[in-house]
């Protein structure tokens, strides 16, 4: 009864706060921090500060949709357009060059969603703030939310595969396929992209509560259709036989 009551005592401060910071942004926890009643944590496995920062910063930042969100939204939305449309492209022009428009395009989301993510990660990294690093996970000694890293590891795949297309169309010529091996790197690329955003979404949605996760869910129920977009995309030959 006791744990209960402490965890109600905080959600009331956070919640009458946070009515006064309407417009508190994304880390920012420092006028939510300093109303929080002193208890010391149920479990005693996490230092009190940690724990009262953590919750609050995860509670602010549910408020609305961060812009990082937005921002692997848009870099999951280039890959599927610039995927058709290079099709189209293909199918009408021929394989010109690279710097295709529509493999720029495509190109686009590697390139957003590793920047969103690096600004994340780093910020996540580097900031004395210890409620972000609080709700965050450790990869070769840099912080940042789990989503964020398969961001980037899916943005990585997608540029490696620029170079290693080039290669494959010198050695052997235009595809006859989509799935070659530097198409299906590039998909799998695309798709950790789009799966990141999702993770990304449903991290501030389980926080969430009232009209800022209705909003969420609608970004997620995008995001989810934008990797079935792609998943489709990469399996026409076989329904298509194109």
């Amino acid at each position: 009864m006791g744990d209960e009551k402490a965890i109600e005592k905080l959600k009331s401060a956070l919640r009458g706060e946070l009515m006064q910071s309407a417009d508190a942004g994304y880390g920012d926890t420092r006028r939510v921090r300093n109303v929080m009643p002193d208890f010391r944590h149920p479990g005693g496995s996490m230092p009190d500060t940690v724990a009262v920062r953590a919750l609050a910063y995860a509670t602010v930042e549910a408020q609305s949709a961060p812009w990082f969100v937005y921002s692997v939204l848009i870099a999951s939305t280039s890959a599927v357009v610039g995927a058709l449309w290079d099709l189209s492209w293909h199918s009408s022009i021929g394989r010109d060059t690279f710097w295709t428009p529509a493999h720029l395009l495509t190109q686009f989301c590697a390139v957003l969603g590793a920047t969103t993510c690096t600004i994340l990660i780093l910020h996540t990294t580097f900031s004395k703030d210890d409620s972000a690093r609080a709700v965050s996970v450790g990869v070769l000694g840099f912080r940042g939310p789990f989503a964020a890293f398969v961001v980037m590891w899916g943005a990585a795949a997608m540029l490696a595969s620029a170079p290693f297309d080039n290669w494959w169309h010198n050695a052997y010529g235009l595809d006859v396929q989509i799935l070659s091996p530097p198409h299906t790197l590039l998909g799998l690329g695309v798709s950790c992209v789009q799966l990141g955003g999702m993770l990304l979404i449903l991290g501030c949605k389980n926080r969430a509560e009232g009209s800022p996760r209705s909003r969420l869910d609608w970004l997620f129920l995008c995001a989810a259709g934008l990797l079935l977009c792609q998943l489709l995309f990469m399996s026409l030959e076989y329904t298509l036989r194109i």
